[in-house]
């Protein structure tokens, strides 16, 4: 099986490059693995359902091709690997194929000390991930210990805690400015939130994506999720608590989804619980502190005379908003997550060699007879 490391390469283009080596296969032809990155880019499977396109607020290029599924998002930090492999001569189907590629990635993130599986309704790899062990996208809030004193206070915030605060104001995520279209003005219960609050008073410093100082109220927003950073999290909570501040927090993609239900919760907190509440019900009582799945894998596939092309997408390093912007795989509210919020070893270069090893083993392995 040849393997070929391709670096970034454009996605309309590579797909053509696919089906011309396809078309001219023989008997003969040795099977390639082909690893890639692509730009951003939607990507909708034959059956794929406009609807799944929830906004696209960064205009990525939206692209209809021939594999199977629904929608998906590719961007830099993702290692994919093509499959171009011919299931006649292995000798077997194509849900064998698919489990087969779904083992190599869940042995691949075994490697990093990752526990994944797949599920037979729903093609791709899953992890699940404990209820607090959520992460903020890469060097923004959570991760990044500059935040301002939620408390009032008397002394002066840093100017360097100032600076990097305005700097977050105008690169909020998506998430973040439909976040501040909700509360600002008073929206929500009458209470007055600020914005990418600085909290000084502790050492690490914090910064809260939103704060209400009147009722000490903080919401964070979690692109991601990590179990790397628990002890961190623990400790910024366990401050907060103790300043008599309150934090909720909510991924991105429930802003988006889940809007009324944030909002509730928020309401909620701001609210005593006698008070009438204007908005939807909130989910069933304990539904919170569940084990969150996630998808870490995606795949698709097309097969043509006999032989598969498309292949396998493995979140290594990367932006995970854009999926905020879809169902992804077609599944309203499905979690997304990523290598580098579980191991640190996670070079992308190093994820799609091991990965491609895997399906070579993989799918090199002998028939195991049925009983």
């Amino acid at each position: 099986m040849i393997h070929r490391s391709l670096g970034r390469v454009d996605y309309e283009s590579t797909v053509q490059q696919m089906r011309t080596f396809t078309d001219g296969r023989t008997a003969d032809t040795p099977d390639e693995l082909w690893i890639v990155e692509h730009e951003p880019v939607f990507t909708q499977g034959v059956a794929g359902k406009p609807e799944h396109l929830l906004f696209n607020p960064a205009n990525i290029p939206v692209v209809k091709t021939d594999r199977g599924g629904q929608i998906t998002y590719h961007g830099p930090g993702q290692t994919v690997v093509y499959i171009l492999f011919d299931i006649r001569r292995a000798g077997f189907g194509v849900r064998e194929l698919v489990q087969r590629i779904e083992n190599s990635v869940i042995q691949t993130l075994m490697q990093y000390g990752v526990k994944a599986y797949g599920k037979r309704d729903a093609p791709g790899v899953y992890v699940r991930l404990e209820p607090l062990a959520r992460r903020r996208e890469r060097g923004r809030g959570e991760g990044a210990p500059l935040n301002s004193d939620p408390t009032p206070s008397t002394r002066k915030t840093p100017e360097d805690l100032l600076s990097f605060a305005r700097e977050l104001r105008q690169s909020a995520t998506d998430a973040e400015s439909l976040m501040w279209f909700l509360l600002r003005n008073r929206s929500v219960a009458g209470a007055k939130f600020r914005r990418q609050h600085p909290a000084r008073g502790a050492d690490p410093r914090y910064i809260l994506d939103f704060y209400c100082a009147e009722q000490r109220l903080a919401v964070e927003l979690d692109g991601g999720q990590h179990q790397s950073q628990s002890q961190y999290d623990a400790a910024r909570d366990a401050w907060f608590a103790s300043q008599g501040i309150r934090v909720l927090r909510f991924w991105n993609n429930e802003v988006f989804s889940n809007t009324e239900d944030v909002l509730e919760m928020i309401y909620d907190a701001l609210v005593p619980a006698s008070a009438p509440s204007p908005l939807a019900p909130l989910p069933p009582a304990g539904e919170g502190n569940k084990p969150i799945e996630a998808k870490i894998a995606s795949l698709g596939l097309k097969i043509r005379n006999g032989c598969s092309y498309h292949g396998v997408a493995l979140n290594v390093e990367m932006d995970l908003t854009p999926f905020s912007f879809i169902n992804p795989c077609g599944y309203e509210g499905l979690q997304v997550t990523q290598l580098a919020d579980f191991a640190t070893e996670e070079s992308l270069e190093a994820a799609g060699i091991g990965l491609a090893a895997a399906l070579e083993a993989t799918l090199s392995a002998p028939i195991t007879p049925k009983p």
